[in-house]
């Protein structure tokens, strides 16, 4: 018999995050596996604390009438860490199914609200957590979680592949590619600056930037006044326009400053892409040279002379794009992730 299985996700038509997670994984469970969205203020109004009461109401009767086996809430490390905590007391206090929390996002900065007593209540009512990197794992060992943690990572949705199987050649490094947030944290300036040191020695490169975000005015208006050349903004796309761009690129920079294991890295070298990004988070799990190489945020010269002397060497070229081509979709593909999530969730509830 199927387990029954539980997932809390946030609203899925925000398509960013986990809620891209969840829907790339939707058709890869092979377990019985229900999603309930939870509510999410995304305009503030003053029926917010009504529609917040239905939801939990909601989630009740799916509670009680679904009767799960297992049941996973996904939260990050930042503000609004304990935002879930309601729907895990429900959870305590109304089933006997297994409770899992997966922590998705990581800022370091908010570390210390795993000690508040909130943050206490969410780490002793789950009897087991997910995270995405061993770095995590250790933290929260240190905080004095004693019971398993399952070291997941995030996934590539095989439906964005779909179209582009074979890996084109690769034996020059002319498209640098950032896709993320446009915000200061994901270092976008920095990877502007990469680029634009590397433009001196070859003038025949372009930067493509796919993304929005808070910082997006400051960084045109950054590139206009120092009349810098050939980058390109597309704003955010998915689907085929962002495999489109990925297919057009060469190299992605993604000088991070935190991350658990970003999406666009693994989706970036399923279409054999260079990376060159921040040793942070998630990636330095799995990230080594075969893969491209990683930003020393305290040594930009040593950085662009790492990545120029890449582009001078064809051979190399072409084998991380022929490795990371082959690896992330021996690794990443979703229903891989999802069958590693499925293993465990049985492992756990069998305990």
């Amino acid at each position: 018999m199927k387990n029954k299985i539980l997932i809390l996700t946030p609203p899925l038509d925000l398509l960013h995050g986990v809620s891209l997670h969840y829907t790339g994984l939707q058709s890869d469970w092979k377990e019985n596996v229900v999603y309930f969205e939870t509510f999410k203020n995304k305009n503030k109004t003053i029926l917010n604390p009504m529609l917040y009461g239905f939801n939990l109401l909601k989630f009740i009767f799916k509670l009680v009438f679904f009767k799960p086996d297992i049941t996973v809430i996904n939260v990050s490390l930042k503000k609004g860490f304990f935002s879930k905590n309601k729907y895990l007391a429900i959870i305590k206090y109304l089933s006997s199914s297994k409770r899992i929390t997966f922590i998705h996002g990581w800022d370091v900065e908010s570390e210390n609200l795993l000690t508040e007593n909130k943050g206490q209540y969410l780490l002793k009512n789950s009897d087991s957590l997910i995270v995405l990197a061993k770095e995590f794992k250790t933290k929260l060992i240190r905080c004095g979680y004693k019971n398993e943690i399952f070291i997941s990572t995030t996934k590539v949705d095989k439906d964005l592949l779909r179209g582009f199987e074979i890996n084109r050649s690769r034996f020059n490094i002319r498209t640098f590619l950032f896709v993320s947030r446009i915000e200061k944290y994901k270092g976008i300036y920095e990877a502007i600056e990469l680029f634009v040191e590397l433009k001196k020695d070859d003038n025949n490169i372009r930067l493509l930037i796919v993304g929005d975000g808070g910082e997006l005015n400051n960084v045109k208006t950054y590139i206009n006044d120092n009349n810098y050349k050939d980058i390109f903004f597309f704003g955010r796309l998915s689907g085929d326009q962002l495999a489109q761009k990925y297919y057009e690129s060469d190299l992605l920079l993604f000088p991070s400053y935190s991350e658990g294991i970003p999406a666009v890295i693994l989706e970036a070298m399923s279409f054999g892409i260079i990376i060159a990004t921040t040793p942070v988070g998630g990636i330095v799990d799995f990230f080594d040279e075969n893969m491209g190489i990683f930003l020393d945020k305290e040594n930009h010269i040593s950085n662009i002379a790492h990545i120029k002397t890449i582009m001078k060497d064809e051979h190399k070229i072409n084998y991380i794009s022929n490795y990371n081509f082959n690896y992330s979709r021996t690794n990443f593909i979703s229903s891989k992730v999802a069958g590693n999530l499925e293993d465990f969730f049985n492992k756990h509830k069998n305990d």
